[in-house]
């Protein structure tokens, strides 16, 4: 990606002066800002998606946890059961 000082060099290199230097550079400015929009546009999608895969992690190890816990009280009902024939 091209930066402002390596823009206006390519300006002077390739001899733009006057009107022909201005809509150059703003052309070459308004993609410069187009392309690190989406750059950060890409950045906040990755922190979404990432912020909802580790709530879905949670989410599932909470699930987990929960079952366990309701196996252990079927098991412990079982085995009072049994216990009392």
């Amino acid at each position: 990606m091209a930066t402002m000082e390596e823009i206006l060099k390519q300006a002077d290199l390739l001899g733009y002066r006057g009107e022909k230097r201005e809509e150059y550079l703003k052309h070459e400015f308004r993609l410069l800002a187009e392309r690190q929009e989406k750059k950060e546009e890409a950045g906040r999608q990755e922190k979404k998606e990432e912020a909802e895969r580790q709530e879905r992690k949670e989410k599932e190890e909470a699930d987990r946890k929960e079952r366990l816990k309701l196996e252990k009280i079927k098991l412990d009902a079982e085995m009072k059961l049994l216990g009392k024939n």
